[in-house]
């Protein structure tokens, strides 16, 4: 029984590893945070299954040894509730650690466009689409963002005119 109860919990975490890992939304703010409130609901639905187990486990050895039953209920009510603390605190640290690194990927996207800037690579007088891209893809942004950074000084590229639009943009993809 215990190992059922471990297994689903470990089950649990690994999905909500997974997924807080995997799942991208448009923006990096937007990724942070909705990573962190669908990791809470994975361990409310974790929490909520492995409570199913042990309540299943617990009616089939009340068929079979209705002695043992009050023992195997407080058992897995105990494991029930020293697992949902185990989870909702690596839960807790995974969400600081994701703040953390939205805030770091907030200021190394802001000086890159303060560089790109000073340099006078993109600048409504000084514009060097080659410099600015080649520049980007060297910078340690992740990959998504980069595409997106990539994406607007292409429109910006394509349509001069809306230079100010264009950087409204850039300065955008890094607000929290």
């Amino acid at each position: 029984m215990s190992r059922l109860i471990g297994v689903v919990v470990v089950l649990a975490a690994l999905a909500a590893v997974y997924y807080f890992t995997i799942y991208q939304e448009p923006t990096p703010t937007e990724q942070l945070e909705t990573a962190a409130q669908d990791a809470g609901d994975a361990v409310q639905d974790a929490a909520s299954a492995l409570g199913e187990a042990v309540s299943d486990s617990a009616q089939s050895l009340t068929e079979q040894a209705g002695d043992t039953v009050a023992a195997i209920q407080e058992q897995g009510a105990q494991a029930l509730e020293d697992a949902s603390g185990a989870v909702t605190e690596s839960i807790n640290n995974s969400t600081s650690a994701v703040a953390d690194g939205a805030a770091g990927l907030q200021q190394q996207g802001q000086e890159l466009i303060k560089n790109l800037q000073d340099e006078g690579l993109l600048t409504e007088a000084g514009f060097d689409y080659d410099k600015v891209v080649s520049q980007v893809e060297a910078s340690p942004l992740v990959q998504v963002v980069k595409d997106q950074f990539i994406a607007i000084v292409g429109e910006i590229r394509d349509a001069p005119e809306q230079f100010d639009a264009g950087l409204d943009k850039l300065k955008a993809l890094f607000q929290g």
